[in-house]
């Protein structure tokens, strides 16, 4: 930092380095401040990128796939550990824009239908195991 804002190498008169600089040489301080600014930002930008593709793309569902919705769990005074974290099976009917989705329940529960609309996060896809899988696992 020293020599970055001054454009010289301080002079330490006292202990072992004081034979460390023996000229003194300056330097253009503008030129050392921009060398580092350009280094920052590269540096940030490289960062950026980094944490950019560890975070992946929320998963894209079509109308007509079954997913399951999570669940907030209720305080009953119990403990919620054994409470059901996901709602379902659900099909999405509806594609909604920033990764919305309306989505309606399979069975209906007391002669009601359960409908609503869910963000990309609180979704969990569910895959059917079709006959050709199914036979694989049987193998």
């Amino acid at each position: 930092p020293f020599h970055v804002l001054y454009g010289y190498y301080p002079s330490i008169t006292d202990g072992v380095l004081s034979h460390a600089v023996t000229e003194t040489k300056y330097e253009d301080v503008n030129f050392l401040q921009q060398q580092i600014r350009h280094r920052i930002l590269a540096e940030h930008k490289l960062w950026t990128e980094k944490h950019a593709s560890s975070h992946g793309k929320p998963v894209q569902y079509e109308v007509g796939e079954v997913v399951f919705l999570k669940r907030a769990t209720t305080s009953t005074g119990d403990s919620t550990k054994l409470q059901p974290r996901y709602r379902g099976p659900l099909v999405i009917t509806e594609v909604l824009p920033h990764d919305v989705y309306r989505v309606v329940a399979i069975r209906n529960r007391d002669n009601r239908q359960y409908a609503t609309t869910a963000h990309v996060t609180n979704l969990k896809g569910y895959h059917l195991i079709d006959e050709m899988e199914d036979q694989q696992f049987s193998e």
